[in-house]
C-alpha cells in the first residue's frame, strides 16, 4: 500500500491515550458471571442498562464488566436469543461479582439458523452482516469441515473429489483473497496463500462464521474477499461411525472429562475414501487433537487446543493431464493457547498459536519429488476498553515469524509486526459507527502496509426495516514464499523478488427486512463492490520461462437476495439465494473485459430442514452457473448443480446414551464428471452413513 506516516503514528497514540484517559474515569463498576440453569457459562450475552441502554457482552467464559452512572435508579437487562430475559433490579446488588443464572428458552421446533451480526460489541469484528454456518447439522460424504461449508451461497473449490484440494472461492476470483482462521488464529499458508480445508476434520468444529468483504484493517494479509472463522465446538462425549460409497468408512470418539476446575476433551479419528471413481483418488486420515480450560480466577480464563493430523492421499491430476502415480502426504499440527480476562480497564485476549505443515509430494511419472515445511508462530493481544461516553475502543497488537524450507522456494524466514485500532461509536441504541486502522510491517520486503475501514450498522426491533448496514474500505494480500523465491532446476519458472502486495478496494451494504404481518418470513437484500490491483499473474517471457508479475487489476460488482421462510405452527425452515456478479478484467491486453476465472455470473442456492418428532429431512441444492476456467483458451466450465438429501433419526434416551442414525445423499441427481473447478470432474451420486452415540 504505502509507507507509515508520522500522522499515523500519532493517530494511534492519540487512540491509545485516549482509551486509556476514559477508563480511568470514576464510575460504577458492575461485574459478573451470566450461567445457564446447569452452570454452565454462556457467551456472548447482551448486558446493557434498561435506562440507558449502555452496555456490553459476556466473554466465552461467560464474564461481563459494565460501568454505570449511577446503579440505585438502574435495572440490568441480561438478554440472549436462547434464553429468557432478565432483568435485575440494581439498588439491590451488594459488593462483588454478580451471579446471573438464566432458564433456557422453549421452541416448539428445532433452533434455526440465525443469519445475523453481532454489532461489532461482542468480539474483534467488522459490525457488518455475516453468515453463520453450522456443521454437525450440515450432513454430508466425507470427514472434512470443507464438505459442510458449501451452503448458503458459500462456494467450495474442489480440485478432484474426495483426495482433492478444498478452498473457498472469493468474489475478487482469488481462493487467496480468503482467509481462513481457527478461533481467530490464520491458518493461510505464506508459501502459496491458501489453506486446503480438507486436513481439518468436521467432528471438531460446531460453527464456521464468514464474514463478506476486506477484513484485512483487523486481521491482516489474505482478507481480502471475505473472512472465515471456524468455532470449536463444545460437544458432549461421543462415538461415531460412518461408511458410505467410493470406500468411505471411518470411525471417530471424543471424551470429555472435568477434572475438579481443568475440562478436559480428548479427540482422535480415522478415515479413508478409496475414491475408485478415478485411479489414483484415494484419501487416508489419522487425526488426534486435546483441548482444555482452566478459571485461573474469579475473572481469567485459559484454554488450550492442539491438533496433529496426518493425510495420506492420491493425487489424480485433471482430465487432460492425469498423474496415476503422483501421492501427496500432509503431517499439520496445530497448537492454540489463549487466556481471556476482565478487569476495571475493560476485556482482554491474549493468544498465541503454532502451525507446522510439512508436505511431501511424488509423482514417479514426472521424476518430481518435493518437500515443504512451513511452520508459523503467532502472538496476539487485544483489548477491549469498556465503553466510555457511548465509544469504545480495541486496541490489538501482533507478531508473528514464518520460515519456510522448500525444495523449489528454498529456505526463508520473515518476520511480522501489527497494530492495530478499532472504535466503536454507539451513536443511538440502534446505530453503531466503527472506524478501523492497521498497520503492518514486515522484514521481508521493509515495507509498512496501511490499511482502514468504516462501518456502520442500524438497527432496531421492530417495522418493516430491521436493520441496515454499510462497510467500506482498503485491503492487501503480500506475495507468498512461491511468488518471490520459486526455483525451478528445469529453468521454466523462478520467483520474483521485487513484487508488491496486491491491492484491494471495496464497499459492501445490507438490509435486512422482515414484514409486521408476516413474522415468518426475513429477507435480506446485500450489494458488493471488490477493485483490485497489482494482481500477481505468472506470465512467460521470450524463452517461456515463468515469473510472477503485477499484472493485473479486475473489479466485481454483485449483489444477492435471500429469503428465509419458517412458520410459526410449522417445524420447517426453507431458505432461497440468489446471487448475481458481474466481473470483468481492467487491464489493458488480451484478457481485457473478461470475466474473472471460476467467478459465475449467477449463482442459486436452495435449503429446506424439517423436523417431525425425532426424524429431521435436509435437502439443499446449489446451481452455479458458466464460468472462466482458462484465458489462454477462452473456455468455460458448465453449469454446476448438485441436489443433496439427508434423513436422520435420533432416538430417546436409553440407559443415558443418545442415538442418532443418519443416512444422505451428495449429488442425488447423479450427474457425473461436472467440471467444479478447472478440469477437475466431480464423482457422481454418493450414498453415506452415520452413527452417533452420545455418551452423558
Amino acid at each position: 500500500m504505502f509507507n507509515i506516516s508520522p500522522s499515523h503514528l500519532r493517530f494511534i497514540a492519540l487512540a491509545i491515550l485516549f482509551s486509556v484517559t476514559i477508563s480511568s474515569a470514576k464510575t460504577v463498576l458492575l461485574t459478573g458471571c451470566v450461567t445457564d440453569s446447569n452452570g454452565e457459562p454462556i457467551p456472548f450475552v447482551e448486558v446493557y442498562s434498561a435506562t440507558t441502554h449502555a452496555g456490553t457482552t459476556t466473554n466465552r467464559e461467560g464474564r461481563f464488566i459494565l460501568a454505570l452512572e449511577n446503579k440505585s435508579v438502574d435495572k440490568l437487562v441480561v438478554s440472549h436469543s436462547a434464553f429468557i430475559v432478565q432483568k435485575v433490579s440494581l439498588d439491590t446488588v451488594s459488593a462483588g461479582e454478580m451471579h446471573i443464572r438464566l432458564q433456557g428458552r422453549t421452541y416448539q421446533f428445532e433452533p434455526v439458523i440465525v443469519e445475523g451480526n453481532l454489532y461489532g460489541r461482542q468480539s474483534l469484528v467488522l459490525p457488518v452482516s455475516h453468515r453463520v454456518i453450522t456443521i454437525d447439522d450440515s450432513p454430508n460424504s466425507g470427514n472434512s469441515v470443507a464438505e459442510r461449508l458449501g451452503r448458503r451461497g458459500i462456494q467450495i473449490r474442489d480440485y478432484g473429489g474426495p483426495a482433492g484440494l478444498k478452498t473457498i472461492s472469493s468474489p475478487t476470483g482469488y481462493a487467496e483473497h480468503i482467509l481462513v482462521m481457527v478461533e481467530d488464529l490464520p491458518l493461510n499458508s505464506p508459501q502459496n496463500g491458501v489453506f486446503d480445508l480438507s486436513i481439518l476434520p468436521a467432528d471438531l468444529f460446531s460453527h464456521g462464521e464468514f464474514y463478506d468483504g476486506q477484513g484485512s484493517s483487523l486481521y491482516g494479509s489474505n482478507a481480502v474477499g471475505g473472512t472465515l472463522n471456524l468455532m470449536l465446538d463444545r460437544q458432549k462425549s461421543n462415538l461415531r461411525m460412518r461408511s458410505g460409497s467410493l470406500g468411505e468408512r471411518g470411525l471417530s470418539g471424543q471424551i470429555h472429562k472435568d477434572l475438579s476446575l481443568l475440562r478436559t476433551f480428548i479427540y482422535a479419528n480415522s478415515y479413508d475414501s478409496r475414491g475408485d471413481y478415478r485411479e489414483n483418488n484415494y484419501f487416508s486420515q489419522r487425526a488426534a487433537a486435546f483441548r482444555a480450560s482452566l478459571p485461573l480466577t474469579s475473572r481469567w480464563t485459559v484454554r488450550s487446543f492442539a491438533l496433529k493430523s496426518y493425510v495420506d492421499r492420491g493425487i489424480a491430476g485433471s482430465l487432460q493431464f492425469p498423474s496415476p502415480s503422483a501421492r501427496k502426504e500432509n503431517e499439520d499440527f496445530l497448537l492454540l493457547a489463549s487466556a481471556r480476562g476482565i478487569s476495571a480497564a475493560g476485556q482482554t485476549k491474549i493468544a498465541a498459536g503454532i502451525f507446522k505443515s510439512h508436505e511431501h509430494f511424488t509423482n514417479p511419472d514426472w521424476t518430481v519429488d518435493s518437500r515443504h515445511r512451513v511452520d508459523s508462530w503467532q502472538v496476539r493481544a487485544v483489548h477491549q476498553f469498556r465503553e466510555f461516553l457511548s465509544m469504545r475502543n480495541t486496541i490489538s497488537l501482533e507478531k508473528k515469524t514464518n520460515r519456510v524450507r522448500s525444495d523449489d522456494a528454498g529456505n526463508h524466514q520473515e518476520d511480522l509486526a501489527a497494530v492495530g485500532l478499532l472504535s466503536q461509536i454507539r451513536i443511538t441504541p440502534g446505530l453503531t459507527v466503527s472506524p478501523s486502522l492497521r498497520l503492518d510491517w514486515n522484514n521481508r520486503q521493509r515495507k509498512t502496509v496501511s490499511t482502514g475501514n468504516v462501518a456502520m450498522l442500524w438497527s432496531r426491533d421492530e417495522g418493516l426495516l430491521r436493520s441496515m448496514s454499510f462497510s467500506g474500505g482498503t485491503s492487501y494480500r503480500n506475495p507468498t514464499f512461491n511468488d518471490l523465491y520459486w526455483e525451478n532446476p528445469w529453468g521454466y519458472s523462478a520467483g520474483n523478488p521485487n513484487l508488491k502486495p496486491e491491492k484491494g478496494n471495496s464497499a459492501e451494504a445490507s438490509l435486512r427486512l422482515r414484514p409486521r404481518q408476516a413474522s415468518w418470513l426475513r429477507i435480506k437484500i446485500k450489494g458488493y463492490y471488490f477493485f483490485t490491483e497489482n494482481l500477481i499473474q505468472w506470465t512467460p517471457d521470450e524463452f517461456w520461462v515463468y515469473t510472477p508479475q503485477n499484472l493485473k487489476k479486475s473489479e466485481s460488482t454483485g449483489g444477492s437476495l435471500s429469503v428465509t421462510v419458517s412458520p410459526e405452527n410449522i417445524p420447517l425452515t426453507a431458505t432461497i439465494i440468489r446471487e448475481q456478479n458481474g466481473s470483468r478484467i481492467l487491464s489493458e491486453g488480451d484478457d481485457y473485459g473478461k470475466r474473472l476465472l471460476y467467478v459465475p455470473a449467477h449463482s442459486n442456492w436452495a435449503e429446506l430442514n424439517y423436523r417431525w418428532r425425532s426424524v429431521k429431512f435436509q435437502f439443499s441444492y446449489q446451481l452455479l452457473g458458466k464460468r472462466h476456467y482458462s484465458y489462454s483458451t477462452d473456455l468455460f466450465l458448465r453449469p454446476y448443480g448438485r441436489l443433496d438429501a439427508s434423513v436422520s433419526l435420533t432416538s430417546a434416551r436409553l440407559f443415558g446414551v443418545k442415538t442418532t442414525m443418519e443416512i444422505g445423499s451428495r449429488n442425488l441427481q447423479d450427474r457425473k464428471n461436472l467440471q467444479s473447478v478447472y478440469d477437475y470432474p466431480e464423482p457422481g451420486r454418493i450414498v453415506y452413513s452415520r452413527l452417533s452415540l452420545e455418551l452423558p
